[in-house]
């Protein structure tokens, strides 16, 4: 029923669009882009792969996925839902609900937030690239003022590393455990929270290769995409 009534809802939305923009409209645009199309939306499928790989890698080694082409689906599946939804979360909250059945809650979730976490990583050594390149032929007190940017994003991203693997949400349920109104929801989020904290911890630790290759990954995505936005 919930798989019915969301692929209702997504052809519903598809034709107001349509509806919206125009047929005429819609049509004039793809034969502008002509046959560019074509490598367009080869780069747009790499860098999806590319991101659905870091996810992967993002996970425990131990635990057992889904196959790869459901993997995908469910990453297009919630990026779509992020550009449809204004608060661009509600993507990644669908994740852990569409591989319910294949993979416990709190590994998708670590993996999650592993992943957006190296998706930062490479941002800012993607960004960091883009600067390098770029700024020898800006003014002095640019390039300084870029420089403090990145050196104090550089400082975030150490720190947010750092946060992750203090236990966060370990934290979080001792503080809960205080508020009497509260407590009893942190006894049922409690062993979770443990599990998402130990596979968080594993993560920065000791899968130091799977953590590089992440990043790697998510590296690629970016670049090409940009090539996606300069076709």
């Amino acid at each position: 029923m919930v798989r019915t009534l969301a692929t209702l809802g997504g052809f519903t939305i598809l034709g107001l669009l349509v509806w919206r923009v125009g047929p005429t409209e819609i049509y004039s645009q793809i034969l502008g882009v002509g046959w560019w199309f074509l490598p367009v939306l080869t780069l747009s499928c790499l860098w999806k792969i590319s991101n659905t790989c870091a996810w992967i890698l993002a996970f425990r080694p131990s635990v057992e996925l889904p196959s790869f082409f459901r993997m995908f689906c469910v990453n297009v599946s919630g990026d779509v839902l992020n550009n449809t939804l204004p608060t661009n979360m509600g993507g990644e909250l669908s994740k852990p609900f569409l591989l319910r059945a294949y993979v416990p809650a709190d590994d998708v979730v670590s993996a999650l937030v592993a992943k957006k976490t190296m998706q930062v990583a490479s941002g800012f050594i993607f960004a960091a690239f883009g600067v390098a390149v770029a700024i020898l032929p800006l003014p002095s007190w640019l390039r300084l003022g870029l420089l403090g940017i990145m050196l104090l994003a550089g400082i975030c991203i150490i720190a947010f590393f750092a946060f992750q693997r203090s236990a966060p949400l370990a934290k979080l349920s001792r503080l809960l455990d205080r508020i009497p109104l509260l407590s009893r929801l942190s006894v049922k989020l409690q062993a979770g929270f443990g599990r998402i904290d130990r596979n968080l911890g594993q993560f920065y630790s000791a899968d130091r290769g799977r953590r590089y290759g992440c990043i790697a990954l998510r590296f690629l995505s970016r670049g090409l995409g940009t090539l996606e936005t300069i076709d």
